[in-house]
């Protein structure tokens, strides 16, 4: 059980794959030999099993519903997500990372996603609870990377070539830090 239906969200997202068998369990679930994982709520239950074969499969499904049904929690991803393009959207790339991110100690509440065009990227938001803090956010970033890798494209907008992570657009909108990976 985590603190919030976000960090748990934020954990089951950071370990999901791509490529897993998804099912529609809570807010969601995968299902693969010997293990089922889900989440729902604030909780992020994990199912395994040494057997095999469709009966401890579905034992697994059973298991995992009762839980679904004793707990009643809620089961939406987190509403942010909401506001990300659906073009080119890559299914089941969304992540919450808590802290960290990017590898930065000031980078934390920043939501993902994949997209694929002639090339992949990504398109992250970083949510605070003030505009102030959004721009401190920003500073504290651009303070971070060397000074001759940050380009200003216009009064808000910046492109950081970021020596670990590759080039970076960026601009604070109100209290969220928005970029492009």
């Amino acid at each position: 059980r985590h603190d919030s239906d976000l960090d748990a969200f934020g954990m089951y997202s950071q370990e999901r794959d791509t490529g897993y068998n998804f099912i529609q369990l809570g807010v969601q679930g995968y299902l693969q030999q010997g293990v089922l994982n889900f989440l729902t709520g604030s909780y992020y239950i994990k199912l395994s099993t040494y057997q095999k074969g469709s009966k401890a499969q579905e034992s697994m499904l059973t298991i995992s519903r009762a839980f679904t049904t004793h707990l009643k929690q809620n089961n939406t991803t987190p509403k942010l997500f909401q506001v990300f393009p659906g073009e080119g959207k890559c299914s089941n790339t969304e992540q919450y990372v808590a802290h960290n991110f990017l590898g930065y100690s000031f980078l934390n509440s920043a939501y993902t996603v994949l997209y694929k065009d002639s090339s992949a990227f990504k398109i992250f938001v970083i949510e605070t609870t003030m505009p102030e803090k959004a721009t401190t956010m920003l500073s504290e970033y651009l303070n971070a990377v060397p000074k001759k890798a940050v380009t200003k494209l216009t009064a808000e907008k910046y492109e950081i070539l970021d020596p670990h992570i590759g080039v970076i657009e960026l601009q604070v909108l109100s209290r969220y830090v928005c970029g492009i990976i």
